[in-house]
């Protein structure tokens, strides 16, 4: 298929289920005069669409709005019935051209955060659905649809019924392209959650309103336990349910009160929604920088190894289990390259950055899976050897002593090669020394191997 065939037939799928959503929307939650929803669901597909496809979606939008709506505003004059059809398949593809307009041209600046969310229910959502409901409430009375005192407060419900759709599917669409992002995913909690939230509605509508406060607890730990999708789906759900409800169950027309506290309480539900979850996202960003940091931290930047900031607290935490258990030992060892500056002051310091790089190779090829290597500083490493004593520790430590003797290393243009002096330290429950103190007795058993000739292994 080519790319304009592909192009056509997906503005013409984009039709059809605008088309699709209106119907539905006009069978589940309409009120009198028939097309007037409460829930006007093709405002939040327009939106979205328009603001990713751009203005090709425009005449798909009236043509689907001017069959969706036909029938509701049948009047015996054909020429009458096709003038007010027309307005209101003009006002919704206006709706989509002022709202697409903004989120192409001015939410983009500002798209992350509660300062994105202002923007979007300002010009994405409260402007182009106040202008709307103005024109649709005027076509409604001049076609003699409405008197003048049902047309104020059709037109309020009419501003509503489309802010509403468009907070609850744009942002609905927006969560879905959002999903991968995002870490946590859908559990056995999350849908049992998802199903208290709809039993709530089910019950506010049955018992009285007052349970209805018991769905902001239930949102706040859908949302900090799923992605934002499942949460916008989950109370997506169980609003269009409730508004359903409302619509089939009482006889009010489109311009009473109680239409319009419905609106009210589903729009204030699905703002608490956005709020929380555009906090939860906040504080997950700020969670994972925080633990990027933390990383760069704890991380030498030249050999990639942890760095004695990130090894400190894991050597006192061993320490700690020790002295809780009242048994156990460890070992640490110090490491230090032998005539390293010579080789620096021979070569200059990006060989000597490349040496190091490559000690760090060898020796981490000889560490077991416990063992944790540190760069300590300059051309020092630490070992820590967890549950190992003093004997196994040096039968280590001088396996690596030894793979670095024989190890050629590249210099430039020759290579050379190089040792390792290493002293170890051996923590117990009987000899229990601070931390401070046993690294400064392994240092100590590091400098008896310098002074006793270097290349060897002292405990």
């Amino acid at each position: 298929m080519k790319a304009e065939e592909k192009s056509i037939f997906k503005l013409a799928t984009f039709g059809i289920v605008y088309f699709l959503l209106a119907r539905i929307s006009m069978l589940f939650f309409s009120v009198e005069p028939s097309n007037i929803s409460l829930v006007w669901l093709p405002a939040g597909v327009a939106l979205y669409y328009t603001f990713r496809w751009g203005w090709q979606v425009l005449p798909w939008i009236f043509v689907a709005s001017f069959a969706a709506n036909i029938s509701g505003l049948h009047v015996p004059s054909l020429f009458d019935w096709m003038l007010h059809t027309t307005i209101s398949a003009a006002a919704d593809t206006l709706f989509a051209f002022l709202a697409g307009y903004a989120a192409r041209n001015i939410l983009p600046e500002r798209s992350e955060g509660f300062g994105g969310l202002f923007v979007f229910l300002l010009l994405c959502c409260a402007v182009p659905c106040a202008i709307i409901a103005i024109i649709l409430a005027t076509n409604l009375y001049w076609g003699g649809y409405l008197d003048a005192d049902a047309a104020i407060n059709v037109g309020l419900a009419i501003f509503m019924a489309d802010t509403l759709g468009a907070l609850m599917i744009a942002q609905l669409l927006r969560a879905w392209d959002r999903r991968s992002e995002e870490q946590s995913g859908y559990s056995k909690v999350g849908i049992a959650t998802s199903l208290v939230a709809i039993a709530i509605f089910v019950l506010s509508f049955w018992f009285g309103r007052l349970w209805i406060y018991l769905s902001i607890p239930t949102l706040l730990f859908l949302v900090t336990t799923s992605k934002s999708f499942y949460s916008y789906a989950s109370l997506t759900l169980a609003v269009l349910l409730y508004n359903a409800l409302y619509a089939h169950a009482y006889e009010f027309s489109a311009a009473s009160v109680e239409r319009i506290e419905v609106l009210v309480l589903s729009i204030s539900l699905m703002l608490a929604l956005q709020v929380m979850t555009i906090q939860q996202r906040n504080l997950n960003r700020e969670a994972k920088e925080r633990l990027t940091w933390q990383a760069r931290a704890g991380t030498d930047a030249l050999t990639g190894l942890a760095n004695r900031t990130a090894t400190e607290p894991v050597v006192k935490m061993e320490i700690e289990r020790i002295q809780r258990r009242g048994k156990g030992e460890f070992c640490v060892a110090m490491f230090d390259i032998d005539h390293f500056k010579e080789v620096n002051d021979s070569y200059g310091h990006n060989v000597g950055d490349q040496i190091l790089k490559e000690v760090t190779k060898v020796m981490i090829d000889e560490l077991r899976a416990s063992d944790m290597l540190s760069r300590h500083g300059g051309e020092e490493f630490l070992m820590f050897l967890p549950a190992t004593d003093i004997k196994a520790s040096k039968h280590v430590v001088e396996r690596i002593v030894t793979k670095v003797r024989d190890h050629s290393f590249n210099a430039g243009d020759e290579l050379i090669n190089l040792t390792l002096s290493a002293g170890i330290a051996e923590y117990s429950h009987e000899n229990a020394l601070h931390y401070d103190d046993l690294i400064d007795l392994a240092d100590q058993k590091l400098y008896e191997s310098k002074r006793e000739g270097r290349d060897r292994v002292t405990v």
